[in-house]
């Protein structure tokens, strides 16, 4: 068996999830295996949206064969990255917790006190997310969970970070969207505690662009044991400089005001 740590570039493919007739990841992947010889399916323990990048996807080979996992690093192309792994058996794999990335501009409009206000609500604390999810009657078993949302702020850029067990289609994107909603005065307070609550917000609440999203991190109980084959600030750093660029270039629709 062996377990990888996969970064990429999200922005010319579709997702990561194979699908016919468009350009994913996977299929990426797979197409260098059969290059191979290897024809087994690839597992993977998370699926991104199309135009979101990854640090730290993980996928599972079969074949415990290093001399394969260098002949598919040699064949990829230069945004996707195999950078780590581990080879030996797998009796059992959990994931602990995931970490997401959204890097969004630093708007003129937002009210950094407003949005630590809106974080610290939010954060740790068990809300109902029906209507930050999307399609949520086909996915939902139970929009009731418990998130933490922590953010940076640079002179240009904020960086939110949203760890959990699980997340739902396009939560996170949709969560930043409305903790920016609420920071620019867009929503107020009382009708963002509503929304937590489980209650429809008129017009929606539109999805943050994906360009601007990062799996960052998947925490496993076997961290230790990966053989590092790159320097991993290296690949964030490549990660995070390229999603910059790009979500600068992007189209926000923003939270109607109310």
């Amino acid at each position: 068996m062996l377990v990888i740590r996969c970064a990429y570039l999200g922005f010319n493919y579709r997702g990561f999830q194979i699908q016919p007739d468009v350009p994913t990841v996977q299929g990426v992947l797979q197409s260098v295996l059969r290059k191979s010889g290897y024809s087994k399916s690839i597992r993977y323990v998370s699926r991104t949206d199309a135009k979101v990048s990854a640090v730290d996807q993980i996928i599972f080979l079969q074949q415990g064969d290093l001399d394969l996992l260098h002949f598919v690093r040699n064949e990829l192309p230069a945004d996707v990255r195999l950078f780590a792994y581990y080879a030996d058996s797998l009796p059992e794999f959990k994931i602990i917790r995931k970490e997401y990335l959204y890097i969004s501009p630093l708007f003129p409009s937002v009210d950094v006190e407003r949005l630590e206000k809106a974080v610290h609500y939010l954060n740790g604390r068990t809300h109902n997310y029906y209507h930050l999810i999307k399609h949520p009657s086909q996915s939902v078993r139970n929009p009731w969970m418990r998130i933490f949302v922590d953010f940076d702020v640079s002179s240009y850029w904020i960086f939110f970070r949203v760890a959990g067990r699980r997340f739902y289609w396009e939560q996170v994107r949709r969560v930043v969207s409305l903790l920016l909603g609420v920071s620019m005065r867009r929503v107020s307070f009382e009708t963002y505690v509503n929304i937590l609550r489980g209650k429809q917000y008129k017009g929606g609440i539109p999805p943050a662009p994906p360009e601007g999203l990062i799996l960052f991190k998947i925490e496993t109980p076997i961290d230790d044991k990966f053989v590092y084959l790159e320097d991993r600030e290296a690949i964030e750093r490549w990660i995070i400089d390229e999603v910059k660029y790009q979500i600068e270039e992007s189209e926000w629709t923003f939270i109607s005001p109310e």
